[in-house]
């Protein structure tokens, strides 16, 4: 509550807070791990700094794009995911393509560790959507067994006496998720 408006419910709050926690966390340990094997290399060029701070980047653009992808039910995945992996695959084509130039010691670290985090993220976000696949299709169900009871008399105290509080949460009576 601010000036007795509420701004922002707590539980979206919360559920982005841990979303986008996990996802940073994922990120840095993605972005430690791909340091290792450049830390000698980049200690000698003086850029250890640089390239973990480029190495973080890549892996939070990675982990947007996995958790998001992974979270999505709609057709964005058709028109993100491409537009990401085209990105991906034009730097290494412009790092590998040019016969004169080999490619820099940094380039795998940079992929893996957008690459980890696209994978790890996809992951967590499928986990949730199909979360919320569960729950809506028990409400669903709920709905559908109470709407053929009110039909039927005496439908609904049988219903009720059947199946004791397994509905609550679908119709707003209990704040407690199931266990599905």
């Amino acid at each position: 509550m601010f000036f007795d408006f509420v701004v922002v419910p707590w539980d979206h709050f919360h559920w982005g807070l841990k979303t986008a926690s996990s996802a940073a966390l994922i990120a840095f340990i993605a972005s430690v791990l791909c340091l290792i094997p450049i830390y000698k290399y980049a200690k000698s060029q003086e850029e250890v700094g640089r390239a973990f701070g480029a190495l973080l980047v890549l892996a939070v653009f990675g982990g947007l794009v996995g958790y998001h992808g992974g979270n999505s039910r709609i057709g964005v995945v058709g028109d993100v995911l491409p537009a990401v992996l085209a990105l991906v695959a034009g730097f290494a084509a412009y790092l590998f393509g040019v016969s004169e130039k080999k490619p820099g010691p940094y380039t795998f670290s940079l992929l893996g560790s957008f690459i980890i985090t696209v994978f790890v993220t996809w992951g967590i976000g499928a986990s949730n959507n199909g979360a919320n696949n569960e729950l809506n299709a028990y409400i669903d169900r709920c709905f559908s067994i109470y709407t053929k009871a009110i039909e039927t008399p005496g439908g609904v105290e049988a219903l009720d006496a059947k199946l004791g509080d397994y509905c609550d949460y679908a119709f707003d009576i209990d704040d407690q998720k199931p266990n599905i």
